[in-house]
């Protein structure tokens, strides 16, 4: 019977942190429908994977789009503000987290270990670490670290499991998120110069007639024209005349803020 009895406890608990499990990530879900800021969305992640794992440090860092072996920390859990201080600088992609960038797998890191050294988990003192992929568009472009100051630490395929399942509701919002910014890049600017469009001229003009009517100070509006740019489209075809809006829109891209 007290074996039955803490069998029975066993799988009550295990119910419940499922049950947990599932309701965090069902918000995580929710957050991201709604479209709520990215940075929220990630603290609400690293904060999920802390409570799910008993974590005592989570990092979540994203490579830059012009760089990709350089990561910068955008989210962080349980750091002092010195080790902050030290995350925050760009630094290009330690071993471990390379090895797991590359290989798109979850990587556990266990010092002394310098082959394949966290750099900013060696640094918190921290005794065992797993460190999962994030992908966006089938790309890796970041990881999410969680670290545990006791070397003892033994990761399961639950723990694996949960981390997964944080990381790829992470790559969701980081999905979201490009898609909202392309679309809005995509009302906003012209797709063939790059330049603001009508939309975001029209935009801007209201604020500014807003701001001349409260500061009485005038405004000016500039009008360009391309001289014979119907010759050009009807003599050498429409996509010289694309070329030609591409270079100037190139010039005025460079001249102006």
């Amino acid at each position: 019977p007290g074996a039955r009895s803490e069998e029975n406890l066993r799988l009550v608990e295990a119910v419940r942190e499922r049950q947990e499990l599932l309701d965090r990530l069902s918000g995580l879900q929710r957050s991201i429908v709604k479209r709520v800021a990215l940075p929220e969305v990630l603290d609400a992640v690293a904060e999920g994977v802390r409570s799910s794992l008993g974590a005592d440090l989570v990092a979540i860092r994203l490579t830059r789009r012009e760089d990709r072996t350089t990561t910068r920390l955008v989210c962080s859990l349980g750091a002092t503000q010195q080790l902050l201080g030290r995350w925050r600088e760009a630094r290009r992609v330690d071993l471990l987290s390379s090895s797991v960038l590359e290989t798109g797998r979850v990587g556990v890191f266990r010092p002394p270990d310098p082959a394949r050294a966290a750099a900013e988990f060696a640094a918190a003192g921290v005794g065992a670490a797993i460190i999962a992929p994030l992908q966006e568009r089938g790309e890796v472009v970041g990881s999410l670290a969680v670290g545990f100051r006791s070397r003892g630490r033994h990761f399961s395929g639950r723990d694996e499991e949960v981390l997964k399942a944080y990381a790829e509701h992470a790559g969701l919002a980081l999905n979201d998120a490009r898609a909202a910014e392309e679309a809005m890049h995509q009302s906003f600017f012209d797709s063939l110069t790059g330049l603001p469009n009508r939309s975001l001229f029209t935009d801007r003009l209201e604020h500014a007639l807003e701001r001349m009517a409260r500061d009485q100070r005038p405004i000016a509006v500039l009008l360009c024209d391309l001289d014979d740019f119907k010759t050009v489209n009807d003599s050498l075809g429409h996509a010289a005349g694309d070329r030609l809006l591409r270079a100037v829109g190139a010039r005025i891209a460079e001249t102006l803020r």
